[in-house]
């Protein structure tokens, strides 16, 4: 069974290899503590790909750590949609896969791509978990196997091709929030969305320094105001009054 599974992978790898460059986009600011990991394992790659990183102003380190790995690297104003738009701009591939620099990809990760992209699947997104074992992430998570672009956000990951990125105009470099699931929800309506079978282990730490539920409330409330048409920058600004709040510990 393994090797029938090896012998598919082959040939997927040499139709990409013919075809297709993927595009890895990683957006940062001060990621030093996860990005090499990351960097790593996509340096395990065997498909043609090249990974471009998108620096907003790192001062942990992060710049030197990018230095010292075989990937292309930019800076941008901060901000992700202003980062992830510039990483498309550099990208020469045929698929851009736009990835959270704090996420570990599982095994699966490459042939789930390899297949997509075979398949000619022009959007798609992976499942996601969470690197912490509480119920409520857990039941998060759960929801990421679906498609419609309610469920999806950047944490999952997005993999899109050049020319329906193109269509849709690429990111909007206004939006201060919700960037990626407005992309996801703009490209939908021109292809149906697939869903990789690999999944993407997701930081808790954010959830872990500010409390589980009182960070996900707020993130609820984000995304319906964003979804009945609130103004993204005032979003915005709520968010960044809630992370300068008082760190707390556990949940």
């Amino acid at each position: 069974m393994r090797s029938a599974k090896n012998k598919q992978r082959i040939i997927l790898s040499k139709k990409i290899s013919k075809a297709v460059v993927l595009s890895i986009i990683i957006p940062t600011l001060n990621e030093h503590d996860y990005l090499g990991k990351l960097l790593n394992q996509l340096g395990e790659f065997k498909i043609q790909h090249e990974v471009i990183v998108i620096d907003g102003g790192s001062t942990d380190g992060t710049l030197e750590l990018i230095k010292g790995q075989s990937v292309k690297m930019a800076t941008a104003d901060r901000g992700r949609s202003a980062q992830l738009a510039r990483g498309a701009e550099l990208s020469k591939g045929d698929y851009l896969l736009f990835l959270h620099a704090d996420v570990k990809l599982d095994d699966q990760v490459e042939h789930a791509l390899e297949m997509a992209m075979c398949r000619g699947h022009e959007l798609g997104a992976f499942k996601m978990s969470f690197d912490h074992s509480h119920w409520f992430l857990k039941l998060n998570a759960w929801f990421s196997r679906f498609t419609h672009p309610f469920f999806h956000f950047g944490d999952q990951g997005l993999l899109i091709s050049k020319s329906l990125y193109r269509r849709v105009g690429g990111f909007d470099t206004r939006l201060p929030i919700m960037e990626d699931q407005d992309l996801y929800r703009r490209a939908a309506k021109f292809t149906k969305a697939y869903k990789m079978e690999a999944e993407v282990a997701v930081s808790s730490r954010k959830y872990l320094q500010y409390g589980i539920f009182r960070l996900q409330l707020l993130f609820y409330v984000l995304w319906l105001n964003y979804q009945i048409g609130k103004d993204a920058n005032q979003l915005h600004q709520r968010y960044q009054a809630f992370l300068s709040t008082k760190k707390r510990d556990g949940t």
